[in-house]
């Protein structure tokens, strides 16, 4: 069997994985939640208004609707972070990227006999823990 063959069976049973199989549901409840995607598309168009406020000179800027278009950002963000799908969403988001960084690490360490730590940027120029030496 082929490294790429070997790779596709590895992707499948990533796919297959409890975390990915949790995150696929969280992420289409996160797509379909209606009261979430409209409250994300107007953090989106207040977001696009304070930057069209940012990019006039210092002068020509309103502070009142800066302080306005901060204010609803601020209280969306408060309303989506506290809606279920948006906090499973980011809980799965955060479990599948755990769980792919396990499977690089452990590539890494077979492929290059690294045992790269949490903090590992995989640039050896830039440890301080000398892993660079094991090469």
């Amino acid at each position: 069997m082929s490294t790429i063959e070997k790779a596709r069976e590895l992707a499948n049973a990533i796919k297959a994985d409890p975390i990915l199989v949790a995150y696929q549901a969280a992420r289409a409840a996160y797509e379909t939640s209606v009261e979430l995607q409209t409250k994300m598309t107007e953090y989106n168009a207040q977001r696009a208004i304070l930057g069209q406020e940012f990019s006039k000179e210092a002068e020509a800027q309103s502070p009142e609707l800066l302080e306005m278009v901060r204010n609803r950002m601020d209280e969306l963000a408060r309303e989506i972070s506290a809606m279920e799908e948006y906090r499973e969403f980011s809980a799965a988001q955060l479990k599948v990227t755990d769980l792919m960084n396990q499977v690089n690490a452990e590539i890494q360490r077979i492929v290059f006999g690294v045992e790269p730590s949490a903090a590992c940027t995989h640039d050896c120029s830039t440890c301080h823990a000398a892993c660079g030496e094991k090469h």
